[in-house]
């Protein structure tokens, strides 16, 4: 039998050879009867061991400092095995095989800190005394200009702190905990449900990237893009709302929970980047620079980032228009998401003046409640100008659908960069997303 399965190892090793991201180097396997074979691991692939060979056999690095690779001897270079294994939580029963199967092996997300409850304050998007009486006359679907206040920055620290902020964090201005970090608690559900496809242009950038690419996902929300990446591309995503970086995890993407702008990744080591949808819910310019430049950090020399935010100029035909650069933008939560909603996090975000409306006929049935939530509104060049400011080069930069985005790469010496990360590519990129229905004929003139 052990030869049988020697030869099945050797063949699910060829099988899986770009299927994961870990770095193995050449391992052996030993079995009980004396059989001895090598199993050749390239970088970036994975060895599954199952039946005799997952429980009786023996397998590790051999100590020595070259390898017989196809006749040839080849110098051993740094090698790195990672092992992951299901450990029993209970003893065998009576009369159980030692050497059964046990499920496939789960990855769930790591819930590095729970958001702190929000303080209730004045607020904010009315100047003076009159804000409250003022609120109470707002309407519930339009946009509320915040009033700029000074702002405390995030703490960081050094360029390879990778160590994650509490997500409630101290430093946080009080108007990111109201209206974007409270909101988020309170509507992850409700918000999860409305994200279901990723955007065209994001599965074009994710798409062009070499099979067996690691990709940042800062912001990930529900995960949307981890669950729809390409074959061969694997996507390891951070959120600050825990409950978005559960849902994720039930999708089956690979989540923590994170800041922004300290993100909790090793410097250097992913091909790609993704920043979608977070740099308009930071509320200063120092906070919006603190985010860009760790997705620079966590880059690889040659690695590629899309950075996407909400643009000021949006379409004539929108229901969204917006008069400022900051302003408070209603979410109407809808009562079947409200009625399990934290109170304090509906309460902290909760939009004032505007009473919360039955979803049925009767007055028992549950109420929606709308909702604020905070987003900074980009001009032409902003989002490109943090890329610059942080070391970054930006291959294109372009207004798609109310948003303006742009792709950047992290410079390195001698490094060619893909066919793809061209300006002369640009067009039939942006020729894709068209084609799927997406606005991709700029903004348009301001009035």
């Amino acid at each position: 039998g052990g030869d049988e399965e020697a030869r099945r190892v050797v063949a699910e090793a060829t099988a899986l050879g770009e299927a994961a991201v870990a770095a193995l180097p050449p391992m052996e396997t030993a079995a009980g009867s004396g059989l001895q074979t090598a199993v050749l691991l390239p970088r970036r692939s994975l060895l599954v061991l199952a039946g005799e060979a997952r429980h009786a056999w023996r397998h590790g690095i051999a100590a020595r400092r070259t390898d017989v690779v196809g006749g040839a001897t080849v110098a051993r270079e740094r090698r790195v095995s990672l092992t992951v294994r299901r450990v029993r939580d209970a003893p065998l029963a009576m009369g159980e095989p030692s050497a059964a199967d046990a499920p496939p092996l789960t990855l769930h997300s790591a819930a590095l800190a729970a958001p702190a409850a929000c303080e209730k304050a004045p607020h904010p998007s009315v100047p003076g005394a009159a804000g409250a009486a003022a609120g109470a006359a707002r309407d519930a679907s339009a946009s509320v200009p915040v009033r700029a206040s000074p702002a405390a920055a995030m703490p960081r620290g050094g360029p390879g702190d990778g160590a994650a902020a509490p997500a409630g964090g101290a430093g946080t201005p009080d108007i990111e905990r109201r209206f974007v970090r409270a909101f988020y608690d309170a509507a992850a559900p409700h918000f999860a449900a409305t994200r279901h496809s990723p955007w065209p242009r994001v599965s074009s950038f994710l798409s062009a990237l070499a099979s067996g690419s690691l990709v940042a996902d800062v912001g990930c929300g529900n995960g949307k893009y981890s669950v729809a990446a390409p074959p061969g591309v694997l996507l390891v995503g951070c959120d600050a709302c825990q409950g978005l970086v559960e849902i994720a995890a039930e999708r089956g993407a690979l989540a923590v929970a994170g800041d922004a702008v300290r993100c909790p990744f090793p410097s250097g080591r992913f091909d790609g980047a993704l920043s979608i949808a977070v740099l308009h819910h930071l509320s200063t310019e120092e906070r919006r620079r603190s985010a860009v430049a760790e997705v620079a950090r966590v880059l690889r020399p040659g690695g590629a980032a899309l950075l996407q935010a909400w643009a000021r100029a949006q379409a004539p035909t929108s229901k969204r228009q917006f008069g400022t650069a900051d302003e408070l933008v209603p979410w109407r939560l809808a009562g079947r998401f409200a009625s399990k909603a934290s109170t304090d996090a509906v309460d902290s975000c909760r939009r004032g003046g505007v009473p919360a409306v039955p979803e049925g006929p009767s007055a028992s049935a549950p109420k929606a409640v709308v909702l604020d939530r905070y987003c900074h509104l980009f001009e032409e060049g902003e989002v490109a100008g943090l890329a610059r400011g942080c070391g970054l080069d930006v291959i294109e930069e372009w207004w798609e659908a109310g948003n303006w985005c742009c792709v950047a790469v992290r410079p390195a010496s001698g490094t060619a960069l893909p066919a793809w990360a061209t300006p002369g590519r640009a067009p039939s990129l942006r020729a894709e997303a068209a084609g799927q229905g997406v606005d991709v004929d700029g903004p348009p003139a301001r009035r």
